[in-house]
């Protein structure tokens, strides 16, 4: 019997320019009245992926930043901060020497933190995905800031994969995934979409066996692995793909939305 259903939303759920056919509002409430849980899991802060539901995000679970933040109904019930101040200040450095090609963002529980003098191109990628958000005069304020950091962030256009080669040797001390072609999203080890899902499903008594998962990036592995019945959208990666049980058709051909309604008829 399924309990619940799990999507990542960039690549997933939402098509390229960022929309989803809203008469899934109309599957959601069958959902609901199936007693079945949908679950939100992706990199994206959480103001972001409440204005994606902003029609009716009741009773709809959210994990944000990647796993660093965990909100239902508008109230955070779980968050893991980054608290080893050594790697923060050496993500700084590595900022401060790639500012030409390479946008630092720095989430927090209350919002995200980042400078305002960025090329247009990332600028454009900040507005983008980081609406909530104060800009900062120098990264050094971050060390000092009344918010918990839960995620920092980086972005290259095009170029993930080399970037996260870079942010690859504070793998030992954080949790650094790609996430999309151009992101990579560092967190306290331990903190995964993977991690959080576990949380949320022990809170509502649900076995990983119960769920179906949907994704198309490698900061989705430990989410599909942990559940019951995965797909990969068409458009994922080659290693995505390799670790579902199923795929379905693509994000702009709406895959996930497709196959929760041919499950639940």
């Amino acid at each position: 019997m399924i309990k619940a259903f799990v999507t990542d939303m960039d690549g997933t759920f939402l098509s390229d320019d960022k929309s989803y056919d809203e008469s899934f509002y109309v599957t959601l409430q069958d959902l609901r009245n199936s007693n079945i849980k949908f679950i939100v899991a992706s990199g994206n802060q959480y103001d972001k992926l409440e204005y994606f539901f902003r029609k009716d995000f009741n009773d709809i679970w959210f994990i944000a930043e990647n796993g660093a933040n965990i909100v239902y109904n508008g109230a955070t019930i779980k968050s893991y901060k980054i608290v080893n101040q050594d790697a923060i200040k050496g993500l700084i450095s590595y900022a401060k020497e790639h500012m030409d090609d390479t946008l630092f963002v720095a989430c927090g529980k209350k919002c995200a933190y980042a400078l305002s003098n960025y090329s247009t191109p990332l600028m454009a990628e900040l507005n983008r995905y980081y609406g909530n958000r104060k800009y900062i005069y120098d990264l050094d304020e971050l060390l000092h800031i009344d918010d918990d950091l839960l995620k920092i962030t980086f972005c290259r256009i095009g170029k993930s994969i080399e970037l996260g080669e870079d942010i690859k040797k504070f793998s030992s001390v954080l949790k650094v995934t790609v996430s999309g072609n151009d992101w990579v999203d560092t967190m306290s080890l331990g903190v995964n979409k993977g991690a959080a899902l576990k949380f949320v499903l022990d809170h509502l008594n649900i076995d990983p066996s119960q769920i179906i998962a949907f994704g198309d990036q490698s900061n989705d592995i430990e989410m599909l692995e942990l559940a019951g019945t995965s797909y990969a959208v068409a458009n994922a990666t080659d290693e995505v793909k390799r670790i579902v049980t199923n795929q379905c058709s693509s994000n702009n051909d709406g895959g996930v939305i497709k196959t929760i309604r041919s499950l639940i008829k």
